[in-house]
């Protein structure tokens, strides 16, 4: 009997608890804001499902950004095609149409800098045609770099030997914001003064941005002179990290020879930098620079 009273009690606290609930869901309210958002993103979701079924083969070998400049429906809700032109304008992927003296023989057209990777039996020549301009090549990677005309690149993409067209992404440059002492922290001071060795007989290979004011730090001692200590290869791309990155290796190893070539603008350019570094002889090459689409290597 008592066993029957207790589970009475608890079948009773039991009913009183799930009212409680059931009370307290029926007069919660849903903010109506959420379920609008909610709605939206469900919308925004098939509405890119319906996109990435329709795409033909060439448009699947285009990249987001390439597609939505070709074409406005695919751009987000709320971005118009003059905004996305303009940033990638901003980035120096993009020129519009007049933006750029007309090239030998093709007039000037709206024109964006990209990778075009072909496959593995394909010369990179195959692309020419094509191309407004071809800046780089890298025929063992299977790799061009060009400027192509923004109605063309469909064309382009249709080839066989074309796998995959992308958005060029200008490198960064990785900086600090305080003076290195990396001489003092490394204790290189103390290898020189123990051991005599000062880098003499080592080629050190620096890739920056730039050395275009250098001569400021030669005139003050920071710097060997070109030809005397210090071999510039290459130095278009401009800025100054390249001559900061010089001056800390010098500080280090002062009897070293010094090699500096620019990053260049895409990776096809970056590797070569690194070729030409490795046939002047250089033992160690440094660099400051990230390809945000790369990975680490």
């Amino acid at each position: 009997m008592e066993m029957k009273k207790m589970s009475m009690v608890v079948l009773a606290v039991v009913l009183i608890a799930a009212s409680s609930v059931i009370g307290w869901a029926n007069t919660m309210s849903i903010d109506p804001g959420i379920t609008a958002q909610t709605h939206a993103a469900r919308e925004r979701i098939s509405r890119m499902r319906i996109l990435k079924a329709a795409l033909s083969e060439s448009q699947k070998k285009l990249s987001t950004d390439l597609l939505q400049l070709t074409d406005s429906k695919f751009l987000p809700e709320g971005t118009t095609r003059a905004a996305h032109a303009a940033t990638m304008e901003h980035w120096g992927q993009f020129f519009p149409e007049g933006a750029l003296p007309a090239l030998e023989g093709k007039m000037s057209e709206e024109r964006v800098y990209v990778y075009v990777y072909l496959r593995s039996n394909v010369p990179t020549n195959r692309i020419d045609s094509y191309a407004l301009e071809v800046t780089d090549r890298d025929e063992k990677n299977h790799l061009a770099v060009a400027w192509i005309a923004v109605n063309r690149l469909e064309a382009l993409a249709s080839l066989d030997g074309v796998r995959v067209i992308r958005t060029v992404v200008p490198p960064v440059v990785y900086t600090g914001s305080v003076v290195t002492e990396g001489d003092a922290i490394h204790r290189a001071s103390d290898v020189r003064v123990a051991y005599g060795q000062s880098g003499e007989g080592i080629k050190v290979g620096i890739i920056s941005n730039g050395v275009r004011a250098r001569a400021t730090a030669q005139t003050s001692g920071d710097l060997p002179l070109d030809g005397s200590g210090l071999s510039v290869l290459s130095d278009v791309v401009g800025g100054e990290e390249g001559t900061a990155m010089l001056e800390i290796v010098h500080d280090m190893v002062p009897d070293a020879d010094l090699y500096f070539h620019d990053c260049g603008i895409n990776t096809a350019a970056f590797n070569a930098a690194i070729d030409s570094l490795v046939t002047e002889g250089c033992n160690v090459i440094c660099d400051d620079i990230g390809w945000i689409t790369q990975p680490f290597f």
